[in-house]
C-alpha cells in the first residue's frame, strides 16, 4: 500500500543561541550553505555549517573557536568578541572568521584589540580554520571593500581611542591588501574628530569602489581613491549647510548621498572634478535611503518615521536617480495594526529583546545584490515598469532580519531574530562588513534564534492566524458586535498555540512579559487585581505573537471580573380597565432576566419589555436578572388590573369598591326568569299563595 509523503517543512528552527551569521557556498556545490557562530556556556563558540539535505536543514561540520586571549593572556568571557564576512579573493567568496577582545585600561574607554582573522575552509565535511596573517590590527568595524576592481577586496578597519575619558576620541582608518597569505596594512589616516567614519560606495564613476570620510566642520566632501595600487585623499568644498550635522550615507551609480537631520542631499561627484547638485529630499528627522535596481534604472527609496517611539506613522516616497519624485507608497491596511502594536508596547518600555517592527530593507534574492527587491510597509518594491517602479503585496517579517538565500537554487531563506552583529550598511545589508562588540555588552542579544524558511511560502502574504488562544475558565458574551469575557475574582486562563519557538509579548496589568513557546501551548493567568472584591473590575490584556518567521498576529482579550449582582431595574405600567400590565426595565451587559419565569427578550441597550396578567386585586411579580456566571439580582412588583385604586383615598376606595361590588353582584347575581301569564288562566298553587313557608 502506497504511503503519502509528509509535505516538506515550510519552516525549521536550528537549535541552540545563533550569534552571528551568513549564507556562503563553502563546497562549491552550486548551494550556500549556513555558517553560523553558536554560544556555549563555556568560554569560547562553535562555528557550524549547515545544509539542505532532503528538504531538512542538517549539521555538515563545527568546530571549536577557542576564546580568544586578551592582551595580558587572560581569557574573559565577558569580553568575548567575533563576527563573519563575506571576503572575495581571486574572485571567489570566502568566510572569514574575526575574533578579538576588548581592551580595558582604566578610567579609560573601552577600545577593540588583538583581532586575529582565519579563513573558513570546508574540506570533506570538516570545517577548518585557516589562520591569515595581519599586523596589529584593532577595529571596531571591519569591511571588504574592492576599491581597484580587480576582484580581491582590500580590509578596511576603523577604531576609535581614547586619551582620557573627556577626550573625543581619535578615529583611525586602515586599509590592508591581500597578500596571498593574509592582509598587510598600507594606509592609515588618523584624526581627532568627532563622527570621523568612513562609508564605501561607488559614486565617482571609475571602477571599484572609494572610502566617504563624514563631512567636517571644513564642509568640505572627502574620499579615498584606490589609483594604481595608491591610496588618495580626493577633497572638494561642498554646500552642506550644517557640516557637523552630515554624514556620507552612501554612494552609488555615480550619485552621492548626504544625509542631514531634515532629509537627504543628492550630489555628483565624477572624479577629479568639483561636486554638483541635483536635488534634496526634506522630510521628517533622519530618514533611511535605500536604492533599488541598478544603473539609470535604478530608484531611491526614501524611508521616513521608523520612530521606536511611535510618534509617527512610517511611509515611503520613491525618488529617480536625479531625485525627481516618481511614488509614494503609505502603510497598507494590513500591517498598520502591527506597526501600531510595535510602537505601543515599545512604549511601555519594554526594552525587549526582539524587535517587533515589521523589517524595512532589502529582501534577499538568489542572484546579486542589485537585483533585490525593497521590503517595507507590507509591499516589496522592484525597479522597472511605466512608472518606474511596481509593487506586490508581501509579508511584512516582523521581528526578523533576512540574512540570506541558501539550499539549492536559493528556495531557503535564512532569517535571525536579534542576531548579533547584524550590520545594515549603505543601501541595506551588508555581509561583508560587521562590527565587533562585546557579547555580554552589545547592542545586539546574545540570545538569538536562526530559521530556514522557503522563500516562496513565506513571502506570500497570508491572512491566516498563526495561532489560536482561547480562554478557560471565563465565558464569552457579546457586547456591542465584540467580544468580552466575564469571570469571577478567581479569574481564567489564556491558552496560547503557536509554533514552537514563537515569542509572546504581553501586559500582565501593564507589566511587560515576554515568552518563547515551546513544545505545549502557552498558559497565562489572568487573575483579579489585589482588593475589595465585592464591584466588577474590567481588565483588558493584549497579546502580540510572532512566529519564528516573522508572521505576526494581535490578539486582546477585554472583560469584566464580576464581583457586584448584575444590574436590574423594573417598573410596572398598567392602563386604565386593562386586566395586562406591562413590565420593562434595563439590564447590564451580558445579563439574561425572566419574569414570572418566562425569558424577556433584551435589546441592543439592555432594555427589556413583557406583558403579564394584571387581576383587579394584586398580585406579585418576580423579575430575575442572572449572569453568566449565575450570580443573581430579583426585583418584585405588584399589579392590579382594570383600575389601580391603591393609591386612592379610602372614601373613594370604599365607594369604587361599593360600585363595583354592586356591578359585581349585579352581573353575576342569578335572575329568576318571568313567566307570562295568559288572561283567565288558571294559576298554580304556589303562584296564587306566595307564601311559600
Amino acid at each position: 500500500m502506497a504511503v503519502a509523503a509528509a509535505d516538506p517543512p515550510v519552516t525549521q528552527v536550528l537549535p541552540g543561541s545563533t550569534l552571528t551569521a551568513l549564507t556562503i557556498d563553502l563546497n562549491d556545490d552550486g548551494a550556500r550553505e549556513v555558517l553560523r557562530l553558536v554560544d556555549r556556556e563555556i568560554p569560547g563558540m562553535d562555528l557550524e555549517v549547515w545544509s539542505a539535505r532532503q528538504d531538512v536543514w542538517l549539521p555538515l561540520a563545527s568546530t571549536e573557536v577557542a576564546a580568544h586571549p586578551g592582551p595580558d593572556g587572560s581569557l574573559d568571557p565577558s569580553s568575548e568578541m567575533a563576527a563573519i564576512l563575506r571576503v572575495r579573493i581571486d574572485g571567489r567568496d570566502h568566510a572569514v572568521l574575526a575574533t578579538a577582545s576588548m581592551l580595558l585600561v582604566p578610567n579609560l574607554p573601552g577600545t577593540v584589540c588583538c583581532v586575529e582573522l582565519a579563513d573558513v575552509v570546508l574540506a570533506q565535511d570538516r570545517l577548518m580554520l585557516v589562520p591569515l596573517p595581519t599586523q596589529d590590527i584593532r577595529a571596531e568595524y571591519l569591511a571588504a571593500v574592492d576599491m581597484d576592481a580587480d576582484g580581491t577586496d582590500e580590509l578596511v578597519t576603523q577604531v576609535t581611542t581614547y586619551a582620557d575619558m573627556n577626550d573625543v576620541g581619535t578615529y583611525r582608518v586602515e586599509v590592508h591588501r591581500w597578500d596571498n597569505h593574509g592582509f598587510q596594512r598600507f594606509y592609515s589616516d588618523e584624526r581627532e574628530q568627532q563622527g570621523f567614519a568612513v562609508t564605501p560606495g561607488e559614486g565617482d564613476g571609475e571602477p571599484g569602489s572609494e572610502l566617504y570620510i563624514t563631512p567636517s566642520e571644513t564642509a568640505s566632501l572627502e574620499r579615498l581613491v584606490m589609483t594604481d595600487g595608491t591610496i588618495a585623499l580626493d577633497r572638494a568644498s561642498a554646500d552642506l549647510g550644517q557640516p557637523f550635522e552630515a554624514w556620507i550615507l552612501g554612494a552609488t551609480n555615480g550619485r552621492v548621498l548626504v544625509q542631514q537631520p531634515e532629509g537627504v542631499r543628492l550630489f555628483e561627484w565624477p572624479r577629479g572634478q568639483r561636486p554638483r547638485a541635483l536635488g534634496r529630499f526634506d522630510s521628517l528627522a533622519y530618514p533611511s535611503v535605500d536604492i533599488v535596481g541598478d544603473g539609470e534604472g535604478a530608484i531611491f527609496v526614501v524611508y521616513e518615521g521608523f520612530d521606536y517611539l511611535g510618534s509617527n506613522d512610517p511611509r515611503m516616497t520613491l525618488l529617480d536617480m536625479d531625485f525627481n519624485q516618481i511614488g509614494a507608497i503609505p502603510i497598507s491596511e494590513r500591517i498598520a495594526p502591527l506597526w501600531d502594536a510595535a510602537s505601543t508596547f515599545s512604549n511601555r518600555g519594554y526594552g525587549s529583546t526582539r524587535s517587533l517592527f515589521p523589517f524595512v530593507g532589502p529582501l534577499p534574492e538568489a542572484g546579486p545584490r542589485e537585483t533585490w527587491p525593497y521590503l517595507a510597509n507590507g509591499v516589496r518594491i522592484e525597479a522597472g515598469g511605466p512608472d518606474g517602479y511596481t509593487t506586490t503585496e508581501a509579508d511584512p517579517f516582523i521581528g526578523v532580519i533576512p540574512i540570506g538565500r541558501a539550499g539549492p537554487d536559493g528556495e531557503w531563506l535564512a532569517l535571525g531574530q536579534g542576531l548579533y552583529g547584524g550590520y545594515y550598511g549603505p543601501f541595506g545589508q551588508s555581509d561583508s562588513a560587521a562590527y565587533l562588540f562585546p557579547f555580554e555588552q552589545s547592542p545586539f542579544p546574545s540570545a538569538a534564534s536562526l530559521t530556514m524558511a522557503r522563500a516562496d511560502e513565506i513571502v506570500a502574504p497570508s491572512d491566516d492566524p498563526v495561532a489560536t488562544l482561547r480562554a478557560d475558565g471565563a465565558v464569552a458574551i457579546e457586547v456591542d458586535g465584540q467580544t468580552r469575557f466575564a469571570t469571577s475574582y478567581e479569574g481564567f486562563d489564556i491558552v496560547i498555540e503557536a509554533p514552537v519557538g514563537s515569542f509572546v509579548t504581553y501586559d500582565d496589568r501593564s507589566v511587560p512579559v515576554e515568552v518563547e513557546i515551546g513544545e505545549a501551548p502557552l498558559v497565562v493567568e489572568v487573575r483579579a487585581p489585589n482588593g475589595p472584591k465585592n464591584r466588577n473590575r474590567d481588565f483588558t490584556r493584549n497579546f502580540f505573537i510572532v512566529t519564528p518567521d516573522g508572521r505576526g498576529q494581535l490578539a486582546t482579550f477585554e472583560g469584566t471580573f464580576i464581583g457586584e449582582a448584575p444590574e436590574v431595574t423594573a417598573n410596572a405600567d398598567t392602563d386604565a380597565f386593562a386586566l395586562h400590565s406591562r413590565i420593562y426595565g434595563r439590564a447590564s451587559d451580558g445579563v439574561s432576566v425572566s419574569v414570572d419565569g418566562v425569558p424577556a427578550e433584551l435589546n441592543t441597550n439592555g432594555a427589556y419589555s413583557v406583558e403579564v396578567d394584571a387581576p383587579i386585586w394584586p398580585r406579585d411579580v418576580v423579575v430575575v436578572a442572572r449572569d453568566v456566571l449565575g450570580n443573581e439580582s430579583v426585583e418584585r412588583l405588584q399589579v392590579v388590573g382594570f383600575l389601580d385604586y391603591r393609591g386612592l383615598p379610602w372614601a373613594v376606595i370604599i365607594g369604587v369598591a361599593t360600585v363595583a361590588a354592586g356591578g359585581f353582584l349585579f352581573v353575576r347575581t342569578p335572575q329568576r326568569r318571568e313567566r307570562p301569564a295568559a288572561a283567565w288562566e288558571d294559576g298554580v298553587l304556589e303562584e296564587v299563595d306566595g307564601d311559600l313557608r
